[in-house]
């Protein structure tokens, strides 16, 4: 086996002063670790990537790293397209240049791909499933997936509704999906919800997923391998877009508007 076993997960987090999320999976050991740093990449400018990457040198032993995933979200750290582009550039060229697979993906990616993963859920070539998940404020929302080629792609996002547990409502909130199978996210503090919710969905075969956040490394790791062709893996699910952006109305605006590509 390869000397370089460790994968890296960057989180960026939407916080002020940014916290950065540092997840380490060892595909020898099979032990993951967690720890987090400050990081202001506005507060660092102009040399903000280079502190950025003399912060993840003090961390680990990058001759023992296979590959880091960089999971943040471009208006929250960059004032324009140009400049988040170019960080993720500077990203890339720091990963080759120390022998490092570079990759970037979102947090969504990686929890749709465990709640797949996780149950096992194998359906059809273009048939779909549906990862629900069931938010503090009483609501609920939720990816659709559809397979293809071996693996599921993004179909749509299922706005947030309220809870109602009656047919007309499933149609509403599910749509055009037509799903073949249900996959709830664990978090539900409420078991006796979780349970009308399956009564609901009882003709998609609901399951409920492993809670991603206790193996979300592992998951990471596990994606990364299938993308560079070293693993094989029947439940990928290919990293997506968001497909939204942000019109910022004046520099230093927050209160821009969101748009759809």
């Amino acid at each position: 086996m390869s000397s370089r076993t460790l994968f890296i997960g960057l989180h960026f987090m939407p916080t002020s002063p940014t916290t950065i999320v540092f997840q380490t999976y060892d595909l020898q050991s099979d032990q993951q670790t967690i720890e987090s740093f400050i990081f202001d990449i506005k507060t660092h400018a102009p040399n903000a990537p280079e502190r950025f990457f003399s912060k993840i040198c003090g961390i680990a032993d990058l001759t023992k790293v296979k590959a880091i995933s960089f999971m943040f979200i471009d208006f929250h750290w960059f004032s324009n397209f140009e400049e988040a582009y170019g960080f993720r550039l500077k990203c890339k060229t720091f990963c080759e240049t120390n022998g490092i697979f570079y990759y970037f993906t979102t947090a969504s990616t990686i929890q749709n791909y465990c709640a797949l993963a996780s149950t096992k859920t194998m359906v059809e070539n273009g048939q779909k499933v549906s990862i629900l998940e069931l938010n503090p404020l009483g609501t609920i929302t939720g990816t659709t997936v559809i397979r293809h080629n071996g693996g599921y792609h993004f179909y749509e996002t299922l706005s947030a509704q309220k809870l109602d547990f009656t047919e007309e409502w499933k149609k509403k909130f599910i749509g055009n999906s037509n799903p073949t199978k249900v996959i709830f996210k664990p978090g539900a503090k409420n078991q006796h919800i979780l349970e009308k919710l399956k009564e609901v969905f009882k003709d998609e075969n609901p399951v409920i997923s492993e809670d991603c956040v206790i193996n979300f490394s592992k998951y990471t790791a596990d994606h990364v391998l299938h993308v560079m062709g070293e693993k094989s893996d029947p439940y990928h699910f290919v990293n997506h877009c968001l497909n939204s952006f942000r019109v910022t109305l004046s520099p230093g605006d927050w209160n821009g508007a969101y748009g759809i590509m």
